[in-house]
């Protein structure tokens, strides 16, 4: 798998707190914010953050042990160490760790064996000089499945919040997709997108797609009609489903 880095990630108001914790982290682990908790809702960029920071974690620290998983994989490992009876080598594989990011906590809710597991586990990797960084789809407080020490635990670190995109930085993630596609754009056709995607980077993306694909077949430029009939049909084939 290729990690994504901090270069392809795009930064404005709407996640700028949580960049710059993030980059810091990259740089001095250990050192501040720990655990870094990020949070967001969907396609606002957090798995990408997670990326940055193992990719430039492990440039900057070529000897430290940077580990990057979500909360299922972690909870996959612990269950079959429990059936496997292997539970002190699981222990040994991730207490053991410089760097240890998390994403998507939220797949923990319910799962009390293991939190309690996984709090242990950040305990040992903070307390041994480590960092901890994880990812949710909502702040540690809304994480009402979760056992209260784990939340506490999260909230002892910097909570960094990542917004829906606002229409500046839209408008660099729409030029920043446009750039690595073939298709040619109009400056309306552009803009048109920036007013009518504002919820994440993915409902940009699957806009940018549709019109490549369009381009693909047509060869014609995208102008602002063309966006319009091909999203207007996207939308509408969505209220459908």
């Amino acid at each position: 798998r290729k990690f994504r880095s901090f270069d392809s990630f795009v930064t404005g108001e709407c996640n700028d707190l949580a960049v710059l914790a993030s980059r810091q982290v990259s740089v001095a682990p250990g050192e501040r914010y720990n655990p870094l908790f990020i949070h967001g809702g969907t396609g606002t960029g957090k798995t990408h953050l997670l990326e940055a920071i193992y990719t430039e974690a492990r440039r900057q620290h070529p000897t430290k042990n940077v580990m990057y998983l979500t909360s299922e994989a972690f909870t996959n490992y612990f269950t079959s160490a429990l059936t496997s009876r292997t539970v002190p080598s699981f222990r040994q594989r991730f207490r053991n760790v410089d760097v240890l990011l998390i994403d998507n906590i939220e797949f923990l809710d319910n799962k009390r064996a293991t939190q309690e597991e996984f709090l242990h586990t950040i305990v040992q990797v903070i307390d041994h000089g480590g960092q901890v960084v994880v990812s949710s789809d909502r702040h540690p407080r809304m994480l009402t499945k979760h056992r209260e020490e784990l939340t506490t635990r999260f909230v002892s670190g910097l909570v960094g919040r990542i917004e829906a995109p606002d229409e500046a930085t839209r408008h660099k993630l729409v030029r920043a997709m446009v750039a690595s596609t073939k298709a040619v754009f109009s400056d309306e056709a552009l803009d048109y997108i920036v007013r009518r995607c504002r919820r994440n980077t993915r409902e940009i993306q699957g806009a940018i797609n549709q019109l490549e694909g369009q381009f693909s077949l047509t060869g014609r430029r995208i102008s602002l009609t063309i966006a319009r009939e091909v999203l207007g049909e996207m939308a509408e084939e969505c209220r459908r489903l």
